[in-house]
C-alpha cells in the first residue's frame, strides 16, 4: 500500500515539474507575427509589454518593419529571430559590445539590397542558420560571411545575384552543410568557389543559366541541377551523393547512365519533365552499374524507347515513374512483355508509335506486330542511293564502249589538227609539188618577176 502510495506521489510531482518547464518554455517564445505593426509599434509598445532581455525565440514575421537595429531593444538570451516577410531594407547588429548567442535568423521576403560589414560582424558569430532568399541581393562579395564561423545552413535563392559573385564568397564557410543557391541569375561558378565546403551535404544550383558543372565536394549526398542548361555530364564523381535531380532540363538530350557510375550510392535519380530527352542509355548491360539506384522519375519526356540493357537496373528500382512519354513499340520493346517486375510496365506502357498500334497498351499487342520496320526506312534511302549510283556508271561505261571507235578517231583528228604547221610563203612546181621556198628564194623569184 505504502509503495502505490509513493508511486502516485511521484508521478504526482512529476506532471507539475513536466507542466511548469513547458510553461516556463512558453514565456520564452513570442510570436508576434502577422500584426502588420510598423517599428515605431514594435520598439516603443510591444517590446515594453514582454520581457525581451530574457526572450529566447521572437517570431516578427509577416509585419511593416522596414528596419530592425539592435540599439533598440535587447537581445542578451535571443537565440532565434524570424524577421521574414516583412519591408526591411536594412538590419544591422552594431550596438552592443557583448556577442549574441543568436543561432537561427531568418530575413527572407525582404528588400534587402546588400550586407555589409555591420550586418554580419563579430557579434553574430554563433550564427547557425541564415535565410537572405527572395530579397534584392545584386551580389556577393568576400566579406560577406567571413565571421559565420559555425554556420551551417544557408539560404541565398531567388536573389538577382546574376554573375556578381567573388570566387572567395564562401571560403571560410568550413563548417557549412546546407546551401541553397536557387534562381540567382548566375551563368557560371568560379572553378575554386566551393573548394573549401568540406563538409557540405546538400546543394542547390537549379534555376540558372549555367551550362557547366563547376567542380564539386566529394562530400554531396544531394545535389540539385534542375532547369539548368547543362547537357553532358562527363567525369561526374561523387561517391557519396545519393539525390540527383534533373528535372526540366531545356538542353538534354541523351543520358547515358554509365556518366555516374562512379555515384555508388546514388538512391534516386528524377528527370522528370526533361522535354528534349529521347534517350537513356547505358553502354550495356552491367550489374554493377548504380547498385543502390531505388528511385527513377523518367515522367513527361520525350523518351520514345527501353532498351533491354536497362531491365536488370529497371527491375532492382522500386518506385519508377515513366508516363506520359511518346512510347515507339517495335521489336526492340519486346522485351517488356517478358519482364516481371512490380511496376507492371506492360500495362501501363501507352504506344505513341507507329500508326498500327497506336494508344494501345503494349501488353495487349500480339509480339508479331511488333516489327521494327524503322530499320527498313532507315537504310532504304542509303539503298536507293547506291543502286542510282552504279546505275548511272555502267550507262556511262555502255556509252563509251558502244562509240568507242567513233570517239578515237574524233580524238586523233583533234590531235593531228593540233599539231599541223600553216605554210604561206610555197610555190607550186610544174610538176605539182610544192615547194618550200626560204626567205631568200622568196626574194630571188620576186626581183625575177618584175624584171622587164
Amino acid at each position: 500500500m505504502r509503495l502505490v502510495t509513493w508511486l502516485y506521489i511521484i508521478v504526482f510531482f512529476t506532471v507539475s515539474i513536466v507542466n511548469i518547464l513547458a510553461e516556463s518554455s512558453e514565456n520564452l517564445k513570442v510570436d508576434l507575427s502577422n500584426r502588420n505593426m510598423d517599428n515605431k509599434e514594435f520598439f516603443k509598445n510591444y517590446q515594453r509589454q514582454i520581457d525581451v532581455q530574457n526572450i529566447k525565440e521572437l517570431n516578427l514575421s509577416g509585419n511593416a518593419l522596414n528596419s530592425f537595429v539592435d540599439c533598440a531593444t535587447t537581445l542578451h538570451s535571443l537565440e532565434v529571430l524570424d524577421l521574414s516577410r516583412n519591408s526591411l531594407d536594412k538590419f544591422y547588429f552594431l550596438c552592443k559590445d557583448e556577442t549574441y548567442i543568436l543561432r537561427f535568423l531568418n530575413v527572407s521576403h525582404n528588400q534587402l539590397e546588400y550586407i555589409d560589414e555591420r550586418t554580419l560582424n563579430n557579434k553574430t558569430v554563433k550564427l547557425e542558420t541564415l535565410d537572405v532568399s527572395w530579397n534584392l541581393l545584386s551580389g556577393l562579395n568576400d566579406t560577406m560571411f567571413q565571421h559565420m564561423e559555425v554556420l551551417e545552413k544557408l539560404y541565398l535563392s531567388h536573389n538577382p545575384i546574376g554573375d556578381n559573385m567573388d570566387e572567395f564568397v564562401f571560403e571560410n564557410l568550413t563548417t557549412l552543410k546546407h546551401l541553397e543557391l536557387k534562381n540567382i541569375s548566375v551563368s557560371f561558378f568560379y572553378t575554386k568557389m566551393f573548394e573549401n565546403l568540406l563538409k557540405l551535404v546538400f546543394l542547390d544550383l537549379s534555376l540558372n543559366p549555367i551550362e557547366v558543372i563547376p567542380v564539386l565536394p566529394m562530400t554531396l549526398e544531394i545535389l540539385d541541377l534542375s532547369q539548368t542548361n547543362i547537357y553532358r555530364f562527363d567525369s561526374f564523381k561523387l561517391p557519396r551523393l545519393q539525390v540527383l535531380r534533373l528535372n526540366n532540363m531545356q538542353n538534354l538530350s541523351s543520358v547515358n547512365l554509365n556518366d555516374f557510375e562512379k555515384c555508388t550510392k546514388l538512391n534516386s535519380l528524377s528527370l522528370r519533365s526533361s522535354k528534349k530527352l529521347k534517350q537513356l542509355t547505358t553502354l550495356a548491360p552491367m550489374d554493377h552499374l548504380l547498385p543502390e539506384l531505388r528511385y527513377l522519375d523518367i515522367q513527361d519526356c520525350a523518351l520514345e524507347k527501353l532498351g533491354k540493357e536497362l531491365q536488370s537496373m529497371i527491375e532492382e528500382v522500386k518506385i519508377f515513374k515513366f508516363q506520359n512519354n511518346p512510347w515507339y513499340c517495335d521489336c526492340k520493346m519486346e522485351w517488356i512483355l517478358m519482364v516481371n517486375t512490380s511496376h507492371n510496365l506492360r500495362n501501363q506502357i501507352v504506344c505513341h508509335s507507329p500508326a498500327l498500334v497506336q494508344r494501345k497498351l503494349i501488353g495487349e499487342i500480339p509480339v508479331d506486330e511488333l516489327q521494327c520496320l524503322s530499320d527498313t526506312y532507315n537504310y532504304a534511302p542509303i539503298l536507293w542511293i547506291c543502286i542510282v549510283t552504279v546505275g548511272l556508271c555502267l550507262i556511262i561505261v555502255s556509252i563509251i564502249l558502244i562509240f568507242r571507235s567513233s570517239i578515237t578517231n574524233w580524238v586523233i583528228r583533234r590531235k593531228t589538227s593540233r599539231d599541223s604547221v600553216s605554210y604561206t610563203n610555197v610555190v607550186e612546181s610544174s610538176n605539182d609539188l610544192v615547194k618550200i621556198l626560204n626567205d631568200s628564194d622568196l626574194q630571188e623569184r620576186f626581183e625575177e618577176c618584175i624584171k622587164p
